[in-house]
């Protein structure tokens, strides 16, 4: 079992928090080592006690943005610090359930799991088999008359076996009945025995529905009316089919106290692309997270119509070099423009308007509750690799100047920010070792203005030094990110 996960169940016990892991329990050996989320019921009189244990332990709470929430069901995350996996409970404190997309009926069994248990490996209460047996065969009833439930069913039908299997080794069908009986009075036991039997024979979908149709009435306490809840199964479900169809799938789920913006910067070669995607890697299995490269925004329409007769211009340009010289001179084209270490004002200052309109953007989403991981953010010092870069020459170069700086000033600023560094001799290594190297010039240049890169003191700035091991970098950059502090 996962230090980190037994620790917890114990401080439970020790506070004598009133609990059981209800559901799923087959798999509960895989749950206990993180693989998987842990079904916690929570007496609602403990609740307090609880939530001053998640909180001890650095458990942050989560909710879906898609509508598929309900006031009794919650997410908790926390990190482990010594594996660096996220540990996710899913807690109800009212037996809220009946659907894989939305949890709708209220089964009023929670008196019943929490007493009835019995004790997996000596620490975690688990309701005895009789109960779980019972309200898995209301939740997968009440799930048959919806179409899209229907289909997920039969889409995870190996996993609802092996389940309803595990369930019905050494059950005893007499204490389910009286389970039923002295629970459930107003639910006939020979209508919840037919709905048993349907899931053992594999009955055909038509006689499950019927069944399904029949349960509802018996658990007419819903969160959405059925109307409702039916409506935004398929409205949710068509939404992620077609997003599955164009790769867009991710998670819409956001984390207490909202979204922040998260950006890695440092010069070429010192790591900071490899930690920015891990992260992102790291916390898009549960939340939704947007992940960046920033060096070269996406243009806006102002800036595509510039680029036009900027164009036109630099190749103008070329054509007359070569007729003067009889041969092609390096930096003509418009991307060596733009990559040079000081580039033509009108570049510059168009790159401030499209990164000002990403920033935006990003901003927006983090608004919205999204984590954005960014690799590189302009700063507000000149001279800085993706800050300002105009100078003052001339009178269009001051106009410019003057605009640059005003945009780059308004620009909202990360959250937090890790500068990643190594020794000049080592990143020189590891650009020598990558595909399309850069110039050795060009790399101590771009060094030296990511070590003077400094953020106004508004922003929370973390040095990390990558020529410790990677899973280290890692560790410290996950730990920094969850808690705001290395220990």
């Amino acid at each position: 079992m996962n230090k980190f996960i037994e620790t917890f169940f114990k401080d439970l016990n020790s506070s004598k928090v009133r609990y059981c892991h209800w559901k799923s329990v087959n798999t509960l050996h895989e749950a206990v080592e993180g693989i998987g989320d842990l079904d916690l019921l929570i007496d609602s009189r403990d609740e307090t006690a609880f939530s001053t244990i998640c909180a001890k332990m650095g458990f942050k709470v989560a909710a879906d943005r898609d509508g598929s929430g309900n006031p009794y069901v919650y997410h908790y995350y926390a990190l482990d610090p010594e594996t660096g996996i996220l540990v996710h409970l899913h807690v109800y404190f009212k037996l809220v359930t009946g659907g894989a997309i939305l949890k709708n009926h209220h089964i009023q069994l929670e008196e019943l799991f929490l007493s009835e248990t019995t004790i997996y490996e000596d620490l975690i209460p688990v309701p005895k088999r009789e109960a779980d047996l019972i309200l898995f065969v209301i939740r997968k009833m009440c799930e048959q008359p919806s179409l899209v439930e229907h289909l997920l069913y039969w889409k995870d039908l190996g996993n609802i076996r092996k389940e309803l299997d595990w369930l019905m080794e050494d059950v005893d069908r007499d204490v389910v009945n009286s389970y039923v009986e002295k629970w459930l009075p107003f639910l006939p036991l020979p209508f919840f025995n037919r709905c048993l039997d349907a899931l053992i024979e594999k009955a055909p979908w038509w006689r499950r529905v019927v069944l399904g149709l029949r349960m509802h009435r018996y658990f007419p306490c819903t969160v959405e009316p059925i109307y409702k809840a039916s409506f935004f199964r398929n409205t949710h479900f068509f939404e992620l089919y077609v997003r599955g169809k164009l790769k867009r799938i991710k998670s819409n789920r956001v984390i207490f106290p909202g979204g922040k913006i998260i950006a890695f910067v440092g010069s070429e070669a010192s790591g900071k692309s490899t930690l920015s995607k891990e992260v992102a890697k790291w916390l898009g299995v549960n939340f939704d997270v947007i992940h960046v490269h920033m060096g070269k925004p996406p243009k806006c329409l102002l800036s595509k119509l510039l680029w036009l007769p900027l164009r036109g211009y630099v190749t103008a340009k070329s054509l007359l070099r070569q007729k003067k010289t009889g041969e092609r001179s390096e930096g003509d084209t418009i991307e060596e423009i733009a990559a040079a270490h000081e580039p033509h004002p009108v570049v510059a200052w168009m790159d401030s308007h499209d990164r000002a309109a990403q920033i935006k953007r990003l901003t927006r989403a983090a608004m919205n509750g999204s984590i954005v991981i960014t690799d590189r953010y302009p700063a507000t010092e000149h001279g800085d690799m993706d800050g300002p870069r105009i100078e003052k020459s001339g009178l269009f170069g001051k106009l410019l100047y003057s605009c640059e700086h005003e945009r780059y000033k308004r620009l909202p600023r990360p959250d937090m920010v890790f500068k990643v560094m190594a020794p000049l001799d080592i990143t020189k290594e590891r650009n020598a070792a990558r595909d399309k190297p850069e110039p050795e010039d060009f790399l101590e240049m771009r060094y030296a203005k990511a070590k003077a890169l400094t953020f106004p003191p508004s922003v929370h700035v973390y040095d990390i030094d990558t020529t410790a091991p990677l899973e280290d970098c890692l560790a410290r950059v996950k730990q920094l990110i969850w808690t705001g502090r290395a220990d």
